[in-house]
């Protein structure tokens, strides 16, 4: 337990890839812990996953600039879109990597932006822009980037804003800076959505370990088990994020992958548990083959106890019958004696 204290964020990294064995160890640990290395894990993947996202972004930037010139004048003004044209906007296959642009500025309706949602959940990579904020939809990510204007206003300064100005960055040197703000925006966002999922992840995956745990005969309580979901789940953040990375990058997609990242969650909970109750069964070994031990200790010493009280037994016995002996002797010389004198006492 004191050891585990002195274990730093990457070895703990480590140990939750490789050796499942140790997770019992984390499970005695205080939860406070296991919460810091979480967030400590989100904040790594959500700094490289926001990188990917602005490298890529840095390389669609001449594409971004063929969708804006083909895109009516628009402006952002106080944290609303407005556009020269009161009619739906939608763009297909503009360039080499945007799938889609949606543009509607109108007051609508929550069915009607489920179903532009919808829509651009149907491709690897497009952007619905709506009169308060703007969605991204990338395939491999679960959830879709939903970024309100206002907060560009409130957060880095972007009051103002229309299609002119934003053509006129992505040309010159003030790009760097849009790369900095698209960067910072990803990195936070990724960390929110990311880090509640996962803690729902967590939960789920820490009943059905005590669903496994009850299966398997060892009486494991939630807060153990919620303990070693956040340590089984390292595994499975990381093969996402090389999935993200891929299909960012490559298009490679998997039809089932949420399926795969729950069983790989899943076998190594199982796998921890199955390694929890081998050990629990050795020590009860060990504990048996030491209560035997001193079993046998005891029926040695009480052998020995008895020995020495029946080697006690026959000593008394034969010093009494060595002291009933003398007695007998010492009564019959005075027997002896006191014959001798009989006849002097006649005469």
């Amino acid at each position: 337990m004191e050891e585990n204290k002195r274990i730093g964020f990457f070895k703990r990294f480590i140990i939750s890839i490789k050796d499942f064995e140790k997770f019992q160890d984390f499970a005695t640990e205080k939860l406070s812990k296991a919460i810091k290395y979480f967030l400590m894990l989100m904040i790594l993947f959500s700094i490289i996953l926001s990188a990917v996202f602005t490298y890529k972004f840095y390389t669609i930037n001449s594409d971004l600039k063929i969708c804006l010139n083909k895109m009516p004048s628009f402006q952002i003004k106080n944290g609303i879109l407005s556009v020269d044209s009161e009619e739906k906007q939608e763009f297909t296959d503009i360039a080499g990597t945007i799938d889609k642009i949606i543009i509607d500025s109108n007051e609508l309706t929550d069915k009607k932006i489920k179903e532009y949602i919808n829509d651009i959940k149907m491709y690897d990579f497009a952007i619905l822009f709506l009169k308060d904020k703007f969605v991204v939809n990338i395939s491999s990510v679960n959830n879709q980037i939903e970024i309100e204007y206002n907060s560009l206003n409130e957060d880095y300064g972007l009051k103002d804003i229309d299609k002119q100005e934003i053509i006129t960055i992505l040309s010159n040197d003030k790009i760097v800076y849009v790369y900095i703000i698209f960067f910072i925006i990803v990195t936070i966002y990724m960390f929110i959505i990311y880090s509640l999922n996962i803690l729902l992840d967590v939960i789920l995956l820490a009943l059905v370990g005590y669903a496994i745990s009850r299966i398997f005969g060892v009486k494991l309580k939630i807060k153990p088990l919620y303990i070693m979901s956040i340590y089984t789940l390292t595994l499975p953040i990381i093969l996402n994020l090389i999935y993200i990375v891929l299909n960012v990058f490559t298009g490679f997609y998997i039809k089932y992958f949420r399926v795969m990242y729950n069983s790989v969650a899943i076998i190594i909970l199982v796998a921890a548990i199955l390694l929890i109750k081998s050990d629990l069964i050795k020590r009860q070994v060990e504990l048996i083959k030491i209560l035997e031990e001193q079993e046998k200790v005891k029926k040695e010493l009480q052998e020995e106890k008895e020995k020495k009280e029946e080697e006690k037994k026959e000593k008394d016995k034969e010093n009494e019958e060595d002291k009933n002996k003398k007695k007998k002797n010492s009564d019959k010389n005075g027997e002896t004696h006191n014959d001798e004198l009989k006849p002097e006492a006649e005469s």
